[in-house]
């Protein structure tokens, strides 16, 4: 966009794709394709329904607004980056308020830490009979984002939030800082992210995780997301939360026996030793080549089928895999 380019988290093309992929796979360049085609308008619009540009109203002194641009002062690449997530600044509380609509039905949810307050005559006050803070999107949208996002978590870049036995959903984050300074962002410095939602049947948590300037690893999906699952999997069996509803292929008497995910290994020169990928996902086999230090160049989606450098097959560091995929 002019002198800009927008780019993919791994730098590189997806073809065409459709808005499910957009999402599971956390693709900037279609992210900024929908904010152009919607309009700045609309995006305003919705994003001050979901609560941003204001305080929550939380029971905590000197909670932050954030900050929106005017609409005045929104020009095309503003709208572009602010689809995935740059050019705004928001709070931790307004995100897990923003996504406790699509948790709920698309009621949002106003956040508080008191619940109700006992008064020296012996009364209750009872602080959060109203939770509502408006309803910025249908039932019926919410829960395709809702299913969408469980999809980002069951077979996206999200895999490693996900919880044996429960359905969450979510997504993955990783923004680069701000440099207070002299504008723009910092270089090499990043923030980790991951929300999450469920069990989707019935959400009873929404749950915000964020590592700030994470040394080594800093994608959201490789760091945050475990952090996720680790306090989802303790909440469930304090809650004692029944599990999720069995799985398709469970139901057929197919359950998922596949064995965990082989460690990296390197031939004596150096080279990464590339395993067989038949049956992962997507986001399972972008996760193991970024931890082999290799370069992901994924064809179609679902599960995959074949691969271009065979199993036992050796690749040079930075170089791409291309891995075939099917539904």
């Amino acid at each position: 966009m002019g002198d800009h380019t927008i780019q993919n988290w791994d730098g590189e093309g997806n073809g065409p794709v459709r808005l499910l992929e957009i999402l599971k796979y956390s693709l900037n360049t279609g992210m900024a394709k929908l904010g152009i085609t919607t309009g700045k308008e609309i995006m305003d619009k919705y994003l001050r329904a979901y609560g941003f540009g204001k305080a929550t109203g939380i029971e905590l002194p000197g909670e932050a607004e954030g900050q929106l641009r005017s609409l005045d002062d929104m020009s095309q690449l503003d709208l572009a980056t602010i689809s995935f997530g740059q050019s705004v600044n928001v709070t931790p509380l307004q995100m897990v308020q923003a996504f406790s609509a699509i948790a709920n039905g698309g009621k949002m949810m106003k956040p508080h830490i008191i619940k109700s307050i006992n008064n020296p005559d012996g009364s209750e006050e009872e602080i959060t009979q109203d939770m509502s803070a408006g309803q910025p999107i249908p039932e019926d949208v919410a829960k395709t984002i809702l299913d969408i996002l469980e999809k980002e978590v069951s077979e996206g870049g999200g895999n490693k939030a996900a919880v044996d036995g429960y359905h969450f959903a979510g997504k993955t984050g990783t923004a680069e800082k701000l440099d207070p300074e002299h504008g723009g962002y910092l270089k090499g410095r990043y923030i980790a992210s991951f929300i999450g939602m469920g069990p989707v049947e019935d959400p009873r948590f929404v749950t915000l995780i964020v590592i700030d300037d994470p040394s080594g690893t800093y994608y959201g999906s490789q760091i945050a997301a475990p952090v996720f699952k680790d306090i989802m999997s303790q909440l469930v069996r304090y809650f004692q939360l029944s599990p999720s509803v069995t799985r398709e292929k469970d139901l057929k008497g197919q359950s998922d026996t596949r064995p965990a995910k082989p460690i990296v290994e390197k031939a004596p020169d150096g080279s990464v030793i590339i395993p067989d990928f038949t049956g992962w996902t997507t986001g399972e086999v972008r996760d193991w080549l970024h931890d082999a230090g290799l370069q992901f160049a994924p064809d179609g989606t679902g599960y995959a089928v074949s691969q271009d450098i065979p199993a036992g097959g050796e690749a040079e560091a930075g170089e791409a895999v291309t891995v075939y995929f099917k539904r």
